[in-house]
């Protein structure tokens, strides 16, 4: 597997190259941020569901899910993106929107699981470990320094790739039925078998819950639901039934296709909100509560 994996590296390596440069159609209003970040020689490192599509789907197709890592988020920073402005985090990160790209950039000390001390390390080849799910698990340098081959790591993510299987990666998570949509939401859009461990996280939470709750958690995200009740209700069902007959397997989601009218435009965003009454927005996807 280590030659694959070196492989899948070097063809992720080569996309966000592809991604970083490309100057025309619906990309080109990200350029003015990629240059002032490359003038400026800040740090930064892409993040999770951006990557996992430019590797699963290649650059022709736009990431639905764009996060930016910076080293630290300077008042200079800080001024050019408040042009572009959505909201401010409470954690200091920034929720930008850029013509028709939404996405969240912070920096990286204020990663939740950094500021809950849930590792020793926090440097940005820490930063894979902390997603909930391994096939989010990975970060490549933004803008390399001239010369330098962009930094890519990971932890789990090509081997997910690899065994086209979704897995836990890192479970300690303050909202776990978000946790459960987004693993039953990314394996039916990767069309991935869920990993016996994770299959046993999502069977022991929805028992926790009513299936509506996640029916209501799509309608937080995109104003409408892209699964019905009946349809997760199949899903947790089968997974059960699979789980039971063989608990050492991965198991599989009966097929339900995502209708691409109901997809969100601005991306494939697991965002929650906490409360009616409260406006603040956790992303699960990207460690970093909002």
């Amino acid at each position: 597997m280590g030659n694959e994996i070196d492989r899948l590296r070097s063809t992720l390596r080569k996309q966000v190259s592809k991604f970083v440069a490309s100057q025309t159609g619906i990309r080109q209003p990200l350029r003015p941020i990629f240059d002032k970040i490359r003038q400026k020689g800040w740090t930064a490192f892409l993040f999770g569901g951006a990557l996992r599509d430019l590797i699963i789907h290649g650059p022709g197709k736009n990431p639905r899910d764009l996060d930016i890592v910076v080293s630290k988020m300077t008042p200079e920073l800080e001024e050019y993106l408040s042009e572009y402005l959505e909201k401010r985090t409470r954690f200091g990160g920034f929720q930008v929107c850029i013509s028709r790209w939404d996405f969240d950039i912070w920096a990286l000390g204020d990663t939740w699981a950094f500021r809950e001390n849930h590792f020793p390390g926090k440097a940005f080849s820490d930063l894979p470990k902390t997603t909930f799910l391994d096939i989010q698990a990975v970060v490549a340098e933004l803008i390399p320094k001239p010369g330098k081959s962009r930094k890519i790591y990971s932890n789990g993510f090509f081997e997910a790739v690899l065994k086209k299987t979704i897995d836990i990666n890192f479970e300690d998570n303050p909202f776990p039925k978000l946790c459960v949509l987004t693993a039953l939401m990314t394996a039916r859009k990767l069309n991935f078998a869920i990993a016996p461990r994770l299959t046993e996280y999502i069977l022991h939470h929805v028992e926790r819950l009513e299936l509506e709750e996640l029916v209501d958690l799509q309608h937080r995200h995109y104003k409408r639901a892209l699964f019905d009740c009946d349809t997760l209700t199949q899903w947790i069902t089968s997974l059960r039934s699979q789980h039971r007959e063989a608990p050492r397997k991965p198991a599989n989601l009966p097929c339900a296709k995502i209708k691409q009218s109901l997809l969100p435009i601005t991306g494939f965003q697991y965002s929650f909100q906490a409360d009616t009454a409260n406006t603040e927005t956790y992303r699960v996807n990207s460690p970093v509560p909002s």
